[in-house]
């Protein structure tokens, strides 16, 4: 990511943050993080279906990159096709086990969607493969601990209450991960 479109997404002016990363994936349409950048400015800026389809372009180009699925996963999630969203952040999770955003992400998938046990199944694994994460583990496990069933729908949707929060969740996980 280069400087220009980090001040502008700091600066809250996420339009700006876009053209300069059009700008990028044309100059370099093979560079995964410049598709993931302007993906992520297009979020910041609410613009999920414009993420969506800067995603897909970049992965007919870089299918393999692990960043670029948990990227969708996230889109799909965040355009109620949580079945969709969970398989390519899966799919990120195993393309990059390296990356913890593509570990919390996902946890914080399942525990929106109310799916507990998965959330600590994810949680454990975090822990395995990164015992000095940047994450408390022991918080985490205090609130799925605390969740009951009964705290969340019966069906896997997340509500668009549970969407925002994943939106506004992961987009600091995303600027605290660059």
């Amino acid at each position: 990511m280069c400087i220009r479109d980090s001040i502008y997404t700091h600066l809250n002016r996420p339009a700006e943050a876009v053209q300069v990363l059009r700008e990028a994936v044309r100059n370099s349409p093979d560079n995964d993080q410049y598709y993931l950048s302007l993906a992520l400015a297009q979020l910041h800026a609410g613009e999920i279906g414009q993420a969506y389809a800067t995603l897909r372009q970049g992965l007919e180009r870089i299918p393999d990159s692990g960043m670029l699925n948990w990227g969708l996963g996230v889109a799909l999630i965040l355009q109620g096709e949580a079945n969709r969203g969970e398989s390519y952040l899966k799919k990120a999770v195993d393309l990059i086990p390296s990356r913890e955003i593509t570990f919390t992400t996902l946890g914080i998938f399942y525990y929106e969607a109310g799916r507990i046990a998965e959330a600590r199944e994810v949680l454990q694994r975090y822990a395995e493969i990164f015992p000095h994460g940047s994450i408390d583990v022991g918080k985490i496990q205090e609130t799925l601990n605390a969740a009951s069933a009964s705290d969340f729908p019966e069906n896997s949707a997340l509500s668009a209450k549970a969407r925002e929060e994943f939106h506004q969740l992961v987009l600091m996980m995303a600027e605290q991960d660059r």
